[in-house]
């Protein structure tokens, strides 16, 4: 039972945490689930979001659409889930520049904690390998990138994609980081916001406890 049961060595959990991971996918996560984990102490989900597109995410087979994504990443969130990270696959089958205007914008709305942000990579004996190999979904294979193990970057393109050749790929990779750095920098503003918030409402309805705080932590600095 993830409520009852004490968390301390969760590590050692061998199989829950398969289980877990097992679980944790967007289309059959659930806010229930989130709320346990919580409570089991879990402070950190990593969900594979992958695109912000829905036709992407029908081609990918994925089993869960645009809409269900920001909710199950809002009721993670909800839950109490301190850090919910995600991974964004740029340059995926089918991709178009609309799609991955779509997937930044999703960026933007997910109140997620931070993201994996990586450029497709195409393993041999993947489908998709072959998909480059024939044209399929519009990929085309970058001269020299096929069957090049030191093409294996994550943020260097192996493929083109329709319209998207690898100079848009590397931009759309640092619009969204870029895009996470800024919500990142918002967060942090709101966390000091309120801190000091909190700090001038004590000073007003206790300045002596202020001021004993103040001094034991300065006789305490080395």
């Amino acid at each position: 039972d993830l409520i009852s049961s004490p968390f301390d060595n969760f590590s050692l959990h061998y199989a829950l945490i398969a289980a877990i991971h097992r679980e944790l996918l967007i289309d059959t996560a659930s806010i229930n689930m989130f709320k346990q984990a919580n409570q089991a102490n879990c402070i950190y989900i990593f969900l594979g979001v992958e695109s912000g597109s829905e036709i992407i995410l029908k081609k990918a087979n994925k089993g869960y659409s645009r809409d269900e994504v920001i909710d199950k990443v809002t009721v993670a969130k909800e839950a109490g889930i301190a850090q919910v990270n995600i991974s964004i696959i740029i340059g995926l089958p089918y991709e178009t520049k609309d799609t991955i205007a779509e997937t930044l914008n999703l960026i933007k709305l997910l109140p997620c904690d931070n993201a994996g942000i990586n450029i497709l990579d195409i393993y041999p004996g993947t489908a998709v390998f072959d998909m480059a190999d024939r044209g399929e979904g519009g990929l085309r294979w970058i001269e020299g990138k096929r069957m090049n193990w030191g093409a294996y970057l994550r943020a260097e393109p192996m493929a083109e994609v329709n319209d998207v050749d690898c100079k848009y790929l590397k931009e759309a990779r640092q619009k969204a980081l870029r895009i996470l750095a800024k919500k990142s920098r918002k967060k942090i503003i709101s966390l000091y916001k309120k801190r000091w918030a909190y700090f001038k409402e004590f000073a007003k309805k206790d300045k002596s406890t202020l001021l004993r705080k103040t001094l034991d932590t300065l006789r305490n600095i080395k």
